[in-house]
């Protein structure tokens, strides 16, 4: 989906057992709008490097672009499958099985010279979930997406835990469509009370050379 055809809102499920916290996505005429519908703790646990937003004039396609089909980050053990997640009565719920990684499929496929490509995974409190020690990726750490074209490695940029009001001071740039091609992932954090209060996100951009034209 193209950012400015449409206004819904979007409901991003992240945790199962009723134990989630939601991530509310609105697509406006401009760039998603994105904010927890959750109470804001204090605080988060989790690194804050700034968010790095790349201002290329002429960013370029990677070769491999295309619907990613699988995921791995190799520092956390992770090497999972993506399936593709669409909308249900205004909701974008990630896979039922908490092992399988969710991606966002009317926002960017990976590898484009703009837009924002969303995966989601489940946090789970018994430990089962796909995207569980996603709070423990470092800047500089790598993981790689395949697609149906190819495989795409990505270096992270910035990783923070957000709280309601934090998430929505950076929601219009972190969610754009029209950056520098990025991938996004995100899951829920900081569990307490019988549910979950805040966001991990996780921003990459890709590592290679990119060889084609937009």
């Amino acid at each position: 989906m193209t950012a400015g055809l449409v206004v819904v809102s979007v409901v991003l499920l992240l945790a199962v057992s009723g134990l989630a916290g939601l991530l509310v996505v609105r697509l406006t005429d401009r760039d998603p709008q994105v904010a927890i519908d959750a109470a804001a703790p204090a605080s988060v646990p989790g690194t804050t490097q700034e968010l790095d937003q790349r201002t290329d004039p002429r960013p370029t396609v990677d070769p491999a672009r295309g619907r990613p089909l699988r995921i791995e980050v190799p520092s956390l053990g992770i090497d999972a499958q993506v399936v593709a997640v669409g909308l249900e009565d205004d909701v974008l719920v990630p896979p039922s099985d908490p092992t399988l990684v969710g991606w966002w499929r009317d926002g960017a496929v990976a590898g484009v010279a703009r837009g924002t490509t969303l995966l989601a995974g489940h946090t789970y409190s018994a430990g089962d979930g796909v995207f569980d020690d996603l709070g423990l990726l470092e800047q500089g750490d790598r993981f790689t997406v395949t697609t149906t074209r190819g495989r795409i490695p990505y270096r992270v940029e910035a990783v923070r835990g957000y709280t309601k009001d934090q998430l929505a001071e950076v929601a219009e740039r972190l969610f754009s469509q029209t950056v520098v091609g990025q991938a996004v992932l995100t899951t829920c954090t900081d569990y307490r009370a019988g549910g979950y209060h805040a966001n991990i996100v996780v921003v990459a951009h890709p590592t290679r050379q990119q060889l084609t034209d937009p």
